[in-house]
């Protein structure tokens, strides 16, 4: 009997655009919950397991959920501890498909109900329009549909092959080489659903028997890690460590049940009693594989996750810290990604205005000191390659608009979370630009003898200071004390707004008592005109990226003075 390898061609395309539709469908429908869930449940090792395994049953696709984790990791959204855990609790939710295709594609006789399924899903999505929940409902029914009719049709290639080939000729080839072709069969269809599914498929017809079936199985779950590694290799660090542990999860596991597998099968087909049910015993090696690795690895997760940050350091300095890591074409993640970079060239906006007034950022945000005593005990001005540090912020500003022009289809939510990251982009680049402009001026006032300048300056360099301090502070809060951090900024910020509102006033006296000459007010004007105008840009950027309430909301409420504050 001649095989039919059109049937199965045809089964094996239907099941895998079936399983895409599924994964696009509950996408729309759930995606962004999934994403907060991925983030925000992964406090504890246990929580982490969990969130993986529910999210890979229910996005039907453990390597989705691995690449969104790797996606997060790389971003800095989430820690690598919590998405060693994700990616290993993924790869035992990674069974719920073969339970749903043994249990509904085997068991039960869903091919009566597939073609009805996939031609009334056609036509309600042709009818259904620009209605996303409709869409997707139907989307997932046609998904389901298509799945089912696929699987049916590989039984039916697999009877002919059943019929044609004898499986005895291959047994001397030993296992070994079955783990190998079930692991190039799932790197070349990129689905260790699909490899399953044609394996239930050929042990149900009896193509293969359960030893061989079970090598295949052991392979497909190796071959799961070819897509997170080609990923990974011009990733982050962190991605790929992330890598490395999703391959000491599967190709650890697969060695040690590898080595047991003889008496895993007696398990099986013995003491369970499924000589006669080939299917359910290879559902069920599958399910045993899976949980072995999460036991085993469940409870190393933080040892592992503490070995692997201690691998794949950085040999260079890149311009970009998280977008550089993560696909633009990963839309579910590109947009979260691009505000992390915001708030990276804010933070390296606000060392490069502390430079400018020659202090160290260090000093200003590590030591627990006044600002004004720091400020006083660093009079002179400071060795810093202006140019070379101010085009490392434009190439961050510019690597981010065109990161933004290559990130796909994208919600509304994600629409604007780009826009005001590429807004506070502009905003932190505009002040570092400012600071720039005046540093001559600032490095003459400093140099200065005269007393009025030099105290000029330093109030200049202590009300800067301050508002960069709380700034830097509201870049770590994550909501917390979010009113009081709003408040001081207000209030510094209005201080710097006087000051400059005063200027002229002052610097009339000062020229009538003789204290400067009046060729030098030109530079004063200049130099406050550029901290107002740097300071309100720095905040802009703050309240884009971090403030949920804007500061001039809460300006007029009396807060508790803070150390700094008294001066």
């Amino acid at each position: 009997m001649e095989v039919n390898w059109q049937l199965a061609l045809a089964g094996l395309g239907m099941f895998l655009f079936g399983m895409s539709l599924i994964e696009s469908a509950i996408k729309t429908a759930a995606g962004a919950h999934f994403k907060t869930m991925l983030k925000k449940v992964v406090v504890t090792t246990p929580k982490s397991l969990a969130t993986g395994v529910i999210s890979a049953a229910v996005l039907q696709s453990s390597t989705l959920v691995s690449l969104m984790t790797l996606a997060f990791v790389g971003a800095g959204m989430m820690s690598l501890l919590g998405g060693v855990g994700v990616v290993f609790g993924a790869n035992f939710g990674s069974v719920a498909t073969s339970w749903i295709v043994t249990l509904l594609g085997f068991k039960f006789s869903v091919s009566s109900i597939a073609t009805p399924m996939i031609g009334v899903s056609g036509l309600a999505l042709l009818l259904t329009g620009s209605k996303k929940k409709l869409r997707a409902f139907f989307t997932l029914t046609m998904g389901f549909g298509l799945l089912f009719y696929g699987l049916d049709l590989l039984k039916d290639s697999m009877e002919s092959l059943a019929n044609a080939v004898d499986i005895s000729q291959y047994h001397s080839y030993g296992a070994f080489a079955y783990v190998a072709i079930g692991f190039v069969l799932t790197i070349v269809l990129n689905s260790s659903a699909a490899s399953m599914a044609i394996f239930l498929a050929a042990i149900g017809a009896g193509v293969i028997d359960f030893n061989i079936a079970a090598a295949l199985t052991i392979g497909a779950n190796v071959g799961t890690t070819g897509t997170i590694l080609l990923l990974a290799v011009v990733g982050s660090s962190d991605t790929k460590r992330l890598a490395a542990a999703h391959v000491m999860f599967n190709v650890g596991t697969a060695v040690l049940i590898f080595l047991l597998l003889t008496p895993i099968g007696y398990l099986i087909m013995d003491i369970f009693g499924l000589k006669n049910d080939l299917v359910l015993a290879l559902t069920i090696f599958h399910t045993i594989f899976n949980a072995t690795g999460l036991i085993i690895f469940g409870f190393l997760t933080r040892r592992i996750a503490l070995f692997l940050s201690k691998r794949f350091a950085k040999n260079e300095a890149k311009i970009t810290r998280h977008i550089g890591s993560i696909s633009p074409q990963m839309a579910e993640v590109g947009a979260e990604a691009l505000k992390n970079e915001a708030g990276h060239l804010l933070e390296e906006a606000l060392n490069f205005s502390l430079n400018m007034l020659n202090l160290s950022p260090r000093e200003i945000f590590l030591r627990k000191r006044k600002i004004t005593a720091v400020v006083y005990s660093h009079p002179h001005i400071i060795e810093y390659d202006v140019d070379s540090n101010y085009e490392r912020l434009k190439k961050i500003e510019a690597a981010m608009l065109e990161y933004s022009t290559k990130i796909g289809e994208r919600s509304p939510e994600d629409e604007t979370l780009l826009n005001r990251s590429l807004a506070a982009a502009r905003e932190a680049t505009y002040a570092a630009k400012l600071f720039k402009d005046i540093k001559r001026n600032l490095d003459e006032f400093a140099a200065s003898d005269d007393d009025f300048m030099l105290d000029h300056y330093n109030q200049a360099r202590i009300r800067v200071a301050r508002l960069v301090k709380y700034l830097h502070l509201s870049m770590r809060s994550d909501g917390e004390n979010e009113k009081s951090l709003s408040a001081k900024l207000f209030n510094i910020l209005t201080e710097i707004q006087n000051e400059d509102r005063n200027t002229l006033n002052t610097m009339t006296k000062a020229i009538k008592s003789g204290d400067i000459e009046q060729s030098v007010s030109p530079t004063f004007i200049s130099i406050n005109r550029a901290v107002v105008n740097a300071s309100k840009s720095l905040v802009e950027c703050a309240q884009l990226l971090y403030l949920s309430i804007k500061i001039e909301d809460v300006g007029d409420e009396k807060i508790e003075s803070s150390e700094d504050e008294e001066e």
